[in-house]
Formats: C-alpha cells, sequence, structure tokens
C-alpha cells in the first residue's frame, strides 16, 4: 500500500433519490430544485453524526461515519426530516430515499475512499425500501449493544459484483413506501394474471426478435486471475522474449513468489479494481477456491509464442492465413476441455458467462551469485474464448511488451491496478468518446448528445479533452482562448501570473503575424474541463461543468466528451 494510503475500518452510507430518472423526464427544472434541497436536508444532519460526505453523484450521497450508530442515527434523522418537506410537495414530485449502510475495511486516497467496505455498501442500498434502510450483518452485530431499534431481517441476498451472499436487515423508519401493492397482488383474478403472463411472453418475443439482448448498453463481464505458478515459470524459460531473452539459468533463476504476497497484491488490486468500477455497467469476478485456481493456472497461452509469431509473420500472408497458425499455436498450449471445464465450473458460482479473463503472471528474478533478487515482474495475458485470443493493449500486432521490473509488491500493486483498468476501460468502452455537446445551457450546464455505439452510467465522471485541429480551426479557436486567458487575468488580478501573461501574449502575436503557423496537423492539451452528469435520458446526457483547466477554459458545440477514469 501506497504510504500516501490510509487503511481503516468504517461505518459507509450510500443515500439514493427514488425515482429520479422519472421526474428528470418529466421536469428537468423542478428535480433539479429536488435535489437541492435533498443535499439541504442531508448535509446538517450528516454533520451533526460527525459524518464526512465523500462524494455527490447525480442523486446519491456517498457518506463515512466512524460507527455504525453515527451512522444509523444519521438516517433516521434524514427519512424523519424528508417527511414535512413532503408535505408541500407536488403528489408526483415527492422525495423519496433508499439508504444502505455497511462497516468495512475502506483505503482513502487523495480525498476518495475505496475498498470492499464502499463495493458492499452501494449494492445493499438497493435493497431498502423507499423511506427506509437497509444494512449489513456487520452493521446489526455492531447495534447489538443498542437494542432500541426495530431491526428486521431480509434474509441471504446476492449483491452485484460481490462474490459472497450476505444476511441483510432493514432497520423500520415507519415511513417505509412498498413499491407494490401486496393487498391489491393478492386479490387479483386468475384471469388477470393469465393476461399479464401472456403480455410478458408478448414483449419477451419482440425484445428478442429486435436484438435488444444483444444492444451496446450489455455490460463487459471480466475474470481476473492473479497467479504465480511453476507451470508458467518453467514454460517461460522456453518461452524467453523482452529484457530476459538470452538468460543465462547458470547465474540467475526464475521462481514464484510467496502465497502471502500473492495472496497480499490478488486481495488488494482487486479490490482497488472493484473500487473503480462499482459504478458502471462492468462486472468484475475472481477465483475463490483451490480448485479453480488450479485449473486457472493451466489457462495461459504464454505471451512469447504467439509474440514470436507475430514479429515472424510475411506481411503477405492473407488474414486467414495467419489466422489458421495463430489458431494451431494457441491450441498447442491451451486445452479446449481445461477451458470448458473452468467455465462450467464458475457458471454454477456466478450469474454471468466471462467474457475477458485477465491473466497475471508473477515472478521473482533471483541472481545465483549475488545470492539475492534483481525484483519481481509480470507477465499479462487477455484471454477471450478457449483459443487464448488475445485482446487490449498487448494485443498480437502492438504486442511488444517486456517485462517490468519492481523493487516490492505495492509498486507492483499500483503497476497492475493501472494496467488492469486501462484494459478493461479500453475493452468496455472503447477510446472513452461517448459523445458531444450539443447545447449549453445556464448555470454551467450542458447537454450532451450521446453516440450510439457507447454506454454510459450517470455515476461517472466524465471530461472534454482538449484538441486543437490546426489544419481545420485550430489557429482560430486558439487565438480566442489566449484572449480569453488575457481577459481572465485582466479581470482577476489576485490570480495574476505574470509568467504566463508574457507566453499568452507572445503566442498571441506569433499566431496572429503568422510566424507560429507551421505547428503539424493537431495537438492536445489534457483535460479541459470536468462534469457531473445529472441524468441520462435515452441518447441526450445532461451534465454540469464542475471544474476546468485553465479556469477561462471555453466549452463549445461539438466538444468531445470522454469517461474519466482514476
Amino acid at each position: 500500500m501506497s504510504s500516501k494510503d490510509k487503511r481503516k475500518l468504517a461505518a459507509i452510507m450510500f443515500a439514493d433519490v427514488v425515482g429520479y430518472s422519472r421526474m428528470m423526464a418529466r421536469n428537468e427544472e423542478r428535480t433539479l430544485e429536488l435535489l437541492k434541497d435533498f443535499e439541504n436536508i442531508c448535509s446538517p444532519i450528516i454533520s451533526d453524526n460527525e459524518g464526512t460526505i465523500i462524494k455527490k453523484v447525480g442523486d446519491e450521497l456517498f457518506c463515512e461515519f466512524s460507527s455504525a450508530k453515527q451512522a444509523v442515527d444519521c438516517s433516521l434523522n434524514i427519512q424523519k426530516a424528508i417527511q414535512p418537506y413532503n408535505d408541500s410537495r407536488p403528489k408526483d414530485f415527492k422525495l423519496q430515499v433508499r439508504i444502505g449502510i455497511h462497516i468495512g475495511d475502506i483505503v482513502l486516497r487523495d480525498g476518495d475512499v475505496f475498498g470492499d467496505g464502499v463495493n458492499v455498501a452501494s449494492r445493499i442500498q438497493p435493497f431498502s425500501s423507499p423511506g427506509g434502510i437497509c444494512i449489513s450483518n456487520t452493521v446489526k452485530e455492531a447495534l447489538s449493544s443498542h437494542p432500541n431499534y426495530d431491526i428486521q431481517t431480509e434474509g441471504k441476498q446476492e449483491l452485484k459484483n460481490i462474490i459472497e451472499k450476505h444476511t441483510l436487515y432493514s432497520i423500520k423508519t415507519g415511513f417505509e413506501k412498498q413499491d407494490i401493492n401486496i393487498k391489491k397482488k393478492r386479490n387479483r383474478s386468475k384471469l388477470t394474471v393469465i393476461i399479464s403472463l401472456l403480455l410478458i411472453i408478448s414483449i419477451a418475443f419482440i425484445v428478442y426478435k429486435n436484438n435488444w439482448w444483444f444492444n451496446n448498453d450489455k455490460p463487459n463481464k471480466y475474470f481476473i486471475h492473479i497467479t504465480s505458478n511453476e507451470k508458467y515459470i518453467e514454460d517461460y524459460y522456453v518461452d524467453m522474449g523482452g529484457m530476459l531473452k538470452g538468460l543465462n539459468k547458470n547465474k540467475s533463476v526464475i521462481t514464484s513468489i510467496t502465497d502471502s504476497s500473492l495472496n497480499y497484491i490478488h486481495e488488494v488490486v482487486f479490490s482497488n479494481v472493484i473500487s473503480r468500477f462499482h459504478n458502471l455497467d462492468v462486472e468484475i469476478e475472481t477465483h475463490v477456491n483451490k480448485e479453480e485456481l488450479n485449473l486457472l493456472n493451466e489457462l495461459p497461452s504464454h505471451r512469447g509464442y504467439l509474440n514470436i509469431l507475430v514479429r515472424n509473420f510475411n506481411r503477405d500472408d492473407s488474414d486467414e492465413q495467419q489466422m489458421e497458425v495463430l489458431d494451431s499455436i494457441a491450441s498447442s498450449y491451451l486445452s479446449e476441455e481445461t477451458y470448458l471445464k473452468f467455465e462450467n465450473k464458475i457458471n454454477k458460482r456466478i450469474d454471468f458467462v466471462f467474457d475477458y479473463i485477465i491473466v497475471i503472471d508473477i515472478y521473482n528474478l533471483y541472481d545465483k551469485e549475488l545470492d539475492k533478487s534483481h525484483g519481481i515482474f509480470y507477465d499479462v495475458h487477455w484471454l477471450n474464448d478457449f483459443q487464448g485470443n488475445f485482446v487490449g493493449p498487448y494485443a498480437p500486432g502492438t504486442f511488444d511488451h517486456s517485462p517490468k521490473k519492481f523493487k516490492d509488491s505495492d509498486e507492483l500493486i499500483k503497476e497492475l491496478t493501472e494496467v488492469i483498468s486501462k484494459a478493461i476501460s479500453q475493452m468496455t468502452f472503447g477510446n472513452l468518446i461517448i459523445g458531444e455537446v450539443s447545447e449549453i445551457l445556464d448555470n454551467n450546464m450542458v447537454r450532451i448528445l450521446r453516440y450510439d455505439n457507447q454506454s454510459v452510467n450517470r455515476n461517472v465522471t466524465l471530461v472534454n479533452k482538449g484538441i486543437y485541429v490546426w489544419i481545420e480551426d485550430g489557429y482560430e479557436k486558439r487565438i480566442e482562448d489566449i484572449e480569453l486567458g488575457l481577459e481572465y487575468y485582466q479581470n482577476n488580478p489576485e490570480k495574476f501570473d505574470s509568467t504566463t501573461y508574457q507566453q499568452l501574449l507572445l503566442e498571441l502575436k506569433g499566431l496572429k503575424d503568422g510566424t507560429d503557423r507551421n505547428r503539424g496537423e493537431r495537438s492536445g492539451l489534457g483535460v479541459r474541463y470536468t462534469l457531473d452528469i445529472i441524468d441520462v435520458i435515452d441518447n441526450m446526457i445532461i451534465a454540469k461543468i464542475v471544474s476546468k483547466n485553465p479556469p477561462y477554459s471555453k466549452v463549445r458545440l461539438g466538444d468531445k466528451i470522454r469517461i474519466k477514469f482514476n
């Protein structure tokens, strides 16, 4: 773990506004007003109970407390405070909130919170009734010395993207609203039931016929496997490549890392990756027992064989010929029988068939003469079928991944978190551009036209990365941006930076007199502004600009918008 990270046990609370998308579609202005009122109601109550708001994303509040009692008391007071507020609200625009609470291990990093405790709490909240509170078993146990709470069991539940089932409980607030009128449901006639079933079947047929099951919003599903096994190490002596090519086995030896180190790396990396994607349409799993681990250790198709193959392809060979050779090589080192055995076992435990297996092999390079380790190394494979086809940043054709050296586990954990997250991001969202600005609204709000082939969840952060296309209108835009910068510094003397100001003046002169007009095709500027999603309605995203860099950055129609990943 990085020295900047802080790990601790905490009570995590997620509070979510019910029916937010429906209200947003009906009346955007009134819904945004309700959302602001929601924050105004919650903030002082959270503060009174010594809680901290970690993040406000759309209609959801993510908070941390030092004890379960503080989190529960805060939640009860929030639900109570909402009731008089609702008395003055229109029938279709009342504030109803679901709250979920869990106690778990969390990691604090750069003002944000990660870890299994966060993941579980976010998955518990949907099990709450509107106006209610849902808690985990760890919260219930923490309240055992406080008998005044009305706690009722909800049984064992499967939480999305969480391996183990969790026993959940509801804390009765007296303000719960049922999503279904149970009394009417019990009195429904048999004829109505039959008609309803026929209607469902008809709709299902239409959905299937129109291929809605296979639309672009389908979440990608990944299985992460981190290993250090002897089979891979033995093969690696044959499979030399990159910086280890020609390794003298009399002087150096490749060895596996200890089980304790492997388990630590696996636990932290998996938790980090899950934290980054827990609000997105991405499902991630990992192995949990010895049998699965042994099966997975048979799966990797070693990178060097395909690497050598790709490097030696004749440029005149047809794609068909290349694929035939690839298939024959891959099938030699990866058994279909093994893959199917593994797939069948996993599918009995989890509720999805994975799209990709991400395999990380970790090993030590040990110097016999010096009697010390050269460091920790890793190799990565992305498999998407039993033949071991590679996908992602190290795919055949762009496959030039030499092993990297790391001095300790924490350094490696940071690297693996970034590599796996980047791969999942690329495979799920492509180039990450999900749309473009179609309308600029008041109060730093914009409408974004979502591209048809990109899915997006309203709990993510968006960014615009500035690009000047010099061969088109790049020079005109740059001149306009420089003039906005000069005006900004003139109007804000407290922000004045003489060095930046003089650089802008000099650049402006060169662009206008033509001496600085040879900049190639295009240039990138990094992130110009950051947006929080307010809502997603069909192919339209409503977002609010929350920061600009530099502060005078101009928002333009047609600006390309991307998903931001930590």
